[in-house]
């Protein structure tokens, strides 16, 4: 009796130091990343980055020129000088471009670092659970190996037992005392040409005629149960049966309850989302009347609103818009929003009357401040352009302060009022998450801030 038993694997002690120092040389990675992402020092150098390098340089190029324009001209006549100021915006432009591309830069080498750490780890892991799973083989292999001398013990006893046999029975054979045995044949024994069992026809036809008689059974009963019903004993129930007590609406019969739901006004589905790229596309690609309205829609106007925007409604000083109509509100100017207006109030301090004005000077009609949008959303070459409304931007703007967790009470302090419709839907897709204050909330989209920055 042989019983095969062979060692376990061997995992090398040299395998796991070796994985131990790469997770400590990942873990230093991760931490020299972590505080040099604290500390806001750059991570990855401008060189191995062409955006950074590229932003830099333009930023270097816009540094001259104003240090140049410091040395020519005085900071009364820089700071009236239009074109300088914008040359300063774009220098602020390019600056916070410049940190939000080094943030992401850190953020990514974090992330790698993070990466090369979890890999260390559960390659260290793997090897202590071969380790483990080692010292159990091993285990189980020296109670095999216990078992297999105690078996090959016995069958040194049991082949020992067999030689005295075998010794035994020759010494019989030998004996002349023993008789031998004498056999006599009868008969000759016959050789069978058939098979006694199974009886392969016989059982066939005990099989067919079987399935056959169960055919005719399951066709038998598919007929019984799907019998059609007289027409006598249905009747189909007139519209002016009166329902059954305590059954409320499912008594109402089929024709009817579809009637009805045929009849009911399918509920609007509420408009698109725009990303903060296609605002800032949008925002591009518009003339100044059409930057004003889409920046308005994204701060809380209405369109409405804006058509009836007035200068006698708007205080610069105080940053605030008085709306009146049937959401009167005071609404705090933003920043872009409020850069647009003064930048339209320049050239004419005293104007009055509207903002917004048609060609022949007076109020710009509704319909052409969708066709500002709509224009703007064209050239700027969106995905969809046809699905971009004043109510696509409203939405936005509203989807924006829901997922910062505005409380449903403010909201009309900063949009208006609206439907209870229109409210209810918005209940519906708000994430279940603690509600804040108005003073909690950032008003401003981070796609205006860029762009009109």
């Amino acid at each position: 009796m042989k019983t095969s038993c062979s060692p376990p694997p061997k995992v090398s002690p040299l395998d796991l130091n070796d994985a131990k120092g790469k997770l400590a040389a990942a873990e230093g990675q991760l931490r020299a990343a972590r505080n040099a992402a604290s500390s806001g020092q750059g991570v990855v150098a401008a060189k191995d980055n062409p955006t950074v390098a590229d932003l830099e340089r333009r930023a270097s190029q816009l540094r001259e020129e104003l240090h140049d324009l410091q040395q020519r001209f005085t900071p009364q006549y820089l700071d009236l000088d239009p074109a300088i100021k914008a040359t300063r915006g774009r220098l602020d432009n390019l600056e916070q471009q410049i940190r939000t591309e080094r943030a992401a830069g850190q953020r990514a080498a974090v992330a790698e670092a993070g990466a090369k750490v979890t890999a260390a780890r559960e390659a260290v892991a793997q090897l202590q659970q071969q380790i483990n799973d080692n010292k159990t083989a091993v285990q189980t292999f020296i109670v095999r190996f216990g078992e297999y001398k105690a078996m090959q013990k016995d069958l040194t006893h049991l082949e020992q037992l067999h030689r005295a046999a075998s010794d035994r029975l020759a010494r019989l054979e030998s004996s002349d005392s023993e008789v031998a045995l004498h056999v006599e044949i009868l008969e000759a024994a016959i050789v069978p040409q058939l098979p006694w069992r199974p009886l392969y026809a016989r059982d066939a036809g005990i099989s067919l005629a079987a399935a056959a008689a169960l055919g005719f059974l399951a066709v038998w009963l598919v007929e019984f149960f799907s019998r059609p019903v007289p027409e006598s004993a249905t009747r189909e129930p007139e519209p002016w049966w009166p329902l059954a007590v305590g059954r409320g609406i499912e008594a109402a019969p089929p024709n009817l309850l579809a009637a009805e739901a045929a009849r009911l006004p399918a509920p609007e589905p509420l408009p698109r989302e725009l990303t903060d790229t296609e605002i800032a596309a949008l925002l591009r690609a518009a003339n100044d009347d059409g930057r004003l309205v889409v920046t308005g829609l994204l701060s809380g106007l209405s369109a409405e609103e804006i058509v009836d925007l007035a200068w006698d409604r708007v205080d610069l000083d105080a940053g605030t818009i008085r709306l009146n109509g049937e959401s009167a509100r005071t609404l705090p100017l933003s920043d872009p929003l409020r850069r647009l207006l003064t930048v339209r109030w320049a050239p004419e301090p005293g104007a009055e009357g509207a903002v917004l004005r048609g060609p022949s000077g007076g109020v710009l009609p509704l319909d052409d401040i969708r066709s500002l949008v709509m224009y703007a959303a064209y050239d700027a070459g969106l995905d969809g352009a046809d699905e971009v409304t004043l109510r696509t931007l409203r939405h936005t703007y509203l989807v924006y302060l829901m997922r910062q967790g505005i409380r449903f009470a403010d909201i009309g302090r900063t949009v208006g009022r609206l439907p209870q419709e229109e409210l209810s839907a918005y209940m519906r897709l708000t994430p279940s998450q603690p509600r804040r204050p108005l003073e909690q909330i950032d008003p401003v989209l981070p796609a205006l801030r860029d762009v009109t920055a």
